[in-house]
Parts: C-alpha cells; sequence; structure tokens
C-alpha cells in the first residue's frame, strides 16, 4: 500500500478491496446490510434472554438500578438537607 502525503491519498494495490465503481474489475463488498427489526421482536427477544439466564440478568438490572440510580439520588438528597 502505498500513501500519497501531499494529497491525502491512499492507493491500495492488493486484489478485492477495490471500492468506489460499478466496474466489470471491481469487487463488491462482502459486508451484510444490516437487519432492521421492529420493536416487538426486540422485546420478545429480550423476554427470551431474561428466562434464559434464570435471574442472572434482573440481578444485573437490579444492581444497574441501585449503583446509577438509586444510590446517586439519595446522596445528592441527603447532602442538600444538610444546608
Amino acid at each position: 500500500m502505498t500513501t500519497n502525503h501531499s494529497k491525502g491519498i491512499s492507493e491500495d494495490n492488493s486484489p478485492g478491496l477495490k471500492s468506489g465503481t460499478n466496474s466489470p474489475g471491481s469487487v463488491r463488498s462482502i459486508a451484510k446490510k444490516p437487519k432492521t427489526e421492529s420493536l416487538k421482536n426486540f422485546i420478545a427477544m429480550a423476554k427470551r434472554n431474561f428466562s434464559k439466564t434464570e435471574g442472572l440478568l434482573y440481578a444485573l438490572l437490579f444492581v444497574f438500578v441501585l449503583t446509577f440510580i438509586v444510590f446517586p439520588s439519595v446522596s445528592f438528597h441527603t447532602t442538600m438537607r444538610s444546608f
């Protein structure tokens, strides 16, 4: 791979990495299109995953709520009462 620093252009001479044109010599990307799914599918998947972990995700959710929501609000509330 050579780089032209004055113009900021890089040229890659390796096969299979051509892009930008649809000419017969160009190669298409092997990347897949991202899937778009509905909220209904997401909620169904979340329920399925929560039931498969046998309470672990509920425990992690509980710890997250305590750590990032309850503790800061309680400490802020008790600090402001002293003033």
